[in-house]
């Protein structure tokens, strides 16, 4: 593309006016641009432009009353906007202690999470799963637990049931020994993927647990999550042959019912709002507090806060921004910005109180290092933030 026709859709863009299509080229640049590089290149290029993204994004944002098209230009221009104002830190900053500061961030940075997790099995034995060697770690119950190559963990079925011919039909039956369970666990600054004895995916989020039986009986599928995940549930009979129930995920007072689906859960207990988010199929969010319930379409996302159960349309895209490696912080209040990063950092804001920023909008990958994210937020939110440790010293 040529630079002229560039400089014209970034006008379009900033001025909302751009296409469908348009939108998506712009963003779709933008978000590969900040997920591989710490800033943007070439500042000169861009500081018009730069200045004028800044100027529309607060305007928007302070509005009492938004324009229709706000959804698809603001929230992407803040992206653009994050962008630009690391490029403003990296090349335009001057001064000692911009110096100084540069300094002691990086002698004291810390690292993005990584996949780190812990197994616990059935007769309570532990297998850190990051320290172990790719391959098989155990079987339990007849179900050989293997560590990919890439990591993840799995769960595959080695047949402790016995199959009977019935006809053209065939139909598999349980033992009735009790079946174990087991218990994977991610820290601060962790995560892990694993798939279940059914087949079925799973991505948990730092610091959250997943409890499973070693293997379904034919019933229903039941797990109990605290924390955060993302799930990718099949219809078992498809491709299996056989006779499973409903999945069923169980936390803090919630259960959600599904056959064939992906979602995600996040049921953090230092969150105000339980949240229940469908990217695919159908599910029954049930609330056992108030016994009621909710049924969810692609797109939509439960809130249950105490007795109170409510759906609404969401941006599936910013729900699951964490299992892509991203923070996508869309409509969201600085606290629980702060919350987010420090799961995934595995560190401790320390603050006497916290200015109100009202809504915040922006982007930015989970693989840069601390100091990255922070430089990008002292720049939004005019805070300045001290590495000491795993301590994060916020000032005004």
């Amino acid at each position: 593309m040529e630079e002229k026709e560039i400089k014209r859709l970034l006008d379009r863009y900033r001025d909302g006016k751009c296409t469908e299509s348009e939108r998506i080229q712009v963003e779709r640049y933008f978000t590969h641009y900040i997920k591989e590089n710490d800033a943007l290149p070439d500042i000169d290029a861009w500081k018009e432009a730069k200045t004028s993204m800044r100027a529309s994004v607060f305007e928007v944002i302070n509005r009492s009353s938004r324009p229709s098209n706000y959804r698809w230009w603001a929230s992407a221009a803040a992206v653009l906007f994050l962008g630009f104002a690391l490029g403003y830190f990296y090349w335009h900053q001057k001064g000692s202690s911009f110096k100084q500061t540069i300094m002691v961030r990086t002698q004291t940075d810390i690292d993005p999470g990584k996949d780190v997790a812990i197994l616990t099995l059935a007769d309570g034995s532990k297998i850190i799963l990051d320290e172990a060697a790719n391959g098989d770690l155990a079987n339990d119950e007849n179900v050989q637990i293997t560590k990919a190559d890439d990591g993840q963990l799995i769960y595959k079925f080695k047949g402790n049931r016995a199959t009977e011919a019935d006809g053209n039909k065939r139909r598999e039956t349980y033992s009735d020994k009790q079946i174990g369970y087991h218990t994977i666990e991610t820290p601060r600054g962790g995560q892990y993927k694993l798939v279940l004895p059914d087949g079925s995916s799973v991505w948990l989020n730092a610091a959250s647990i997943l409890r499973f039986p070693v293997q379904f009986d034919g019933g229903r599928r039941t797990v109990e999550l605290s924390g955060e995940a993302y799930f990718e549930i099949e219809h078992a009979g498809r491709s299996r042959g056989d006779n499973l129930g409903p999945f069923v995920v169980k936390s803090a007072g919630q259960e959600v019912q599904v056959l064939g689906t992906h979602f995600n859960v996040n049921a953090y207990s230092d969150e105000p709002t339980l949240k229940t988010t469908l990217l695919k199929g159908a599910v029954r969010v049930w609330n056992e507090l108030s016994n009621q319930s909710q049924v969810l379409i692609p797109g939509e996302q439960s809130n249950l806060e105490g007795k109170m159960l409510s759906k609404k349309k969401v941006d599936i895209e910013t729900s699951v921004a964490w299992k892509n490696r991203l923070f996508i912080f869309h409509h969201v209040d600085l606290p629980t910005m702060l919350r987010q990063i420090e799961r995934w950092y595995d560190v401790q804001f320390v603050y006497e109180s916290l200015p109100n920023t009202g809504s915040m909008y922006g982007e930015i990958s989970r693989d840069k290092k601390l100091s990255v994210v922070l430089d990008a937020l002292e720049e939004n939110t005019g805070l300045k933030f001290i590495i000491e440790g795993r301590r994060v010293i916020v000032k005004k």
